[in-house]
């Protein structure tokens, strides 16, 4: 049903386009038409039986045609033709006016028929274009039109019909993105002024003697079509590039892409190497499509990008994010990884003195039972014991002592009751103050070595509730303008805390000394972290946020429709899903980490000389943070003997003065 009414709309469209050409009358002259203002048209007599044939052969049925032609050319005279041949699929017919043609005029309607056509491109599954026209600068300017226009991808056969000569052809293909690299084929006469005999030719830019304009068969008015041999119609450009060298922009970005030895991109220094996951699945398509890498110098994430956009490296081998907003500028490969991209690293949370360090091995509810026992014990204690006919016990206070001080582990007093009743309760005071103190010392030095650290931020949710920064590389702006329109608050909330510019390594550091985060991907930021902020002990000073800030996908960008791209998909899927990818990153992480064990080995070694007692052994040391209640507890009592001890000494003064 959709394809019906698709079908219909292109039906309508031919009928317009038809009906504005019918208004200017034509006059048959032989094998040209003539208008009513003089102009000569080309006539599409001769090359419509091998154009129709051509398109019989690269399509089916179900496909259509769209023809561009220029203002010399008729397409009335073309649409009779290809209709009279049978021109499979729906067929729409589009002509341009004006002249003087070039990249950049914005007078003729050219650029409006080009996206006319991508519409009908973008509505079909099947389409091929077929541009007409015996004018060299139109043939220019369609090829730089389509091209920023994106009409073409590599699933669009286009097919050039012309009189031009082959030199001129050659010249215009080789200028050309979209006739060198495209999957496009040129028709030309054998010679100019008869139509007996076409030829079909088509530019292979990687062929075995490097970029070369080749004939891939040929057609005579008898109806004899011949393809060359070793060749098809529509052949391929880069399945094999011929050991041909294909530019690619990269910047260090561990564990994807390493330099190793004197040099990086930015000092075209040949002693330079390179390593990563993305540099090793850079090397298995080299070696599947069979051509030589090149990285491009360059200085910053901008220039590696934009290299690509303009066409002058064919991808950028570092891993990206698809973002919308990068998609307008430039296009991807397969996504071949995917889950948490983008994560945060911060300081860990720092232990401040504490006066409740006593206070944490027991729960409240714990402590609340003992000072209602403390508060029982005692009377229970002096009424059993005062009815003891000795009564070794006497008053509350002595009572309150043995409680006390045997949960403190202090002795009894020199004379203790004998009675039963007595020694059943001292016992099982007793029994409770042995268990009660040893799961009480047990938590507590748990708890000093062990302390509890404050909470922190695990989500970006409560990442934007405590940090008053966020610092990210310079590519962050696009994230930032990303996140700045999302309907998120959370996100919202990071956009506007969002500071880009800041190198890893400076935003790390930052976020060591001052409530901030910094941003970065996920793998990145585990190893910068692991070679740079680890401590001799092993501990490290930041950590990565357990939850992500951006799940999406990483690809590689590549120019808009680059025909290469199945290509590349193809490896990459291979690749992706024999499991190599996931091997050579787990490679690359766990060579990061026995490299960051070595150095901190190396490290323990040199701090081990310097140090003395304990930690000479690598025991973690007691400082005032941890036992600050102990010394606090101490001090109290120690104030509070002096306290007694001068109320003592006064009261004594004042029962017995000096006479």
């Amino acid at each position: 049903m959709q394809r019906r009414s698709v079908t219909r709309t292109w039906f309508l469209m031919a009928v317009f386009v038809s009906q504005e050409i019918f208004t200017r009358p034509l006059h048959h002259q032989g094998s040209r038409l003539r208008t009513a203002d003089g102009g000569e048209d080309v006539d599409g007599t001769g090359a419509g039986p091998v154009v129709v044939r051509l398109l019989t052969e690269m399509h089916h049925s179900s496909c259509s045609v769209v023809v561009i032609t220029d203002s010399h050319t008729s397409p009335a005279t073309i649409l009779k033709e290809l209709v009279e041949e049978g021109a499979p699929g729906g067929l729409v017919v589009l002509q341009a006016s004006g002249g003087g043609w070039t990249s950049n005029t914005t007078e003729d309607d050219l650029p409006h028929l080009i996206h006319q056509a991508r519409q009908v491109r973008l509505l079909w599954s099947c389409v091929s274009v077929v541009v007409v026209s015996d004018d060299l600068a139109f043939l220019a300017s369609f090829g730089e039109w389509s091209l920023r226009g994106r009409l073409l991808v590599w699933e669009t056969r286009a097919l050039a019909v012309t009189r031009l000569t082959l030199q001129e052809v050659h010249a215009l293909v080789t200028t050309h993105w979209t006739f060198a690299m495209m999957n496009t084929m040129i028709l030309l006469p054998e010679t100019p002024h008869t139509d007996l005999r076409w030829n079909v030719y088509s530019h292979l830019p990687y062929g075995r003697g490097g970029g070369q304009l080749v004939k891939l068969a040929s057609w005579s008015a008898t109806g004899t079509f011949n393809i060359q041999a070793s060749f098809v119609l529509f052949p391929d450009k880069f399945s094999n590039f011929n050991r041909a060298v294909v530019n690619v922009t990269a910047l260090p970005y561990k564990p994807y892409w390493m330099t190793v030895g004197n040099g990086g991109p930015t000092s075209g220094e040949a002693t330079v190497t390179y390593s990563g996951s993305d540099r090793l699945l850079l090397e298995a398509i080299a070696s599947a499509l069979n051509f030589t890498i090149h990285v491009l110098p360059v200085k910053s994430w901008e220039e590696v990008v934009t290299l690509v956009e303009e066409r002058v490296s064919f991808v950028a081998s570092v891993v990206h994010m698809m973002l919308p907003q990068r998609s307008e500028r430039y296009g991807f490969t397969r996504s071949y990884e995917h889950g948490v991209n983008l994560a945060f690293g911060m300081s860990k949370p720092s232990l401040k003195p504490r006066w409740q360090s006593l206070y944490y091995p027991l729960a409240n509810d714990v402590w609340l039972s003992i000072l209602l026992v403390l508060i029982l014990l005692p009377p229970v204690l002096y009424l059993v014991t005062g009815g003891s006919p000795k009564g070794a016990v006497v008053g509350v206070g002595s009572a309150v002592e043995v409680v006390v001080g045997t949960l403190l582990g202090q002795g009894f007093p020199r004379h203790v009751p004998r009675t039963t009743s007595t020694r059943v309760l001292l016992g099982t005071w007793l029994v409770f103050a042995l268990v009660f103190g040893t799961a009480y010392r047990g938590n507590l030095i748990a708890s000093l070595a062990l302390p509890k650290y404050p909470p922190r931020p695990e989500n970006l949710g409560q990442l934007v509730k405590v940090v008053y920064r966020i610092t990210m590389p310079s590519y962050g702006a696009e994230f930032r303008d990303f996140l700045r329109q999302s309907e998120s608050p959370s996100f919202r909330a990071m956009g506007r805390l969002m500071h880009v510019g800041v190198s890893v390594l400076d935003g790390l550091q930052q976020a060591t000394r001052d409530k901030q985060a910094h941003v970065d991907g996920l793998r990145y930021l585990e190893q910068m972290i692991a070679e740079h902020f680890t401590r001799a002990d092993g501990s490290t000073q930041l950590y990565v946020g357990r939850e992500g800030v951006l799940p999406g996908l990483n690809a590689w960008p590549i120019p808009h429709d680059a025909p290469y791209k199945h290509a590349f998909d193809r490896v990459i899927n291979v690749v992706q899903e024999t499991g190599l990818y996931n091997k050579w990153m787990d490679d690359m992480l766990e060579k990061a980490r026995q490299e960051g064990r070595r150095k901190r080995r190396l490290q323990q070694q040199v701090d081990s000389l310097g140090e003395v007692g304990a930690n000479r052994g690598g025991a973690r040391a007691l400082t005032v943070v941890h036992l600050q209640g102990p010394l606090l507890l101490l001090l109290l009592g120690l104030g509070t003997a002096v306290l007694a001890f001068v109320g003592e000494v006064l009261l004594r003064k004042c029962r017995h003065p000096r006479k």
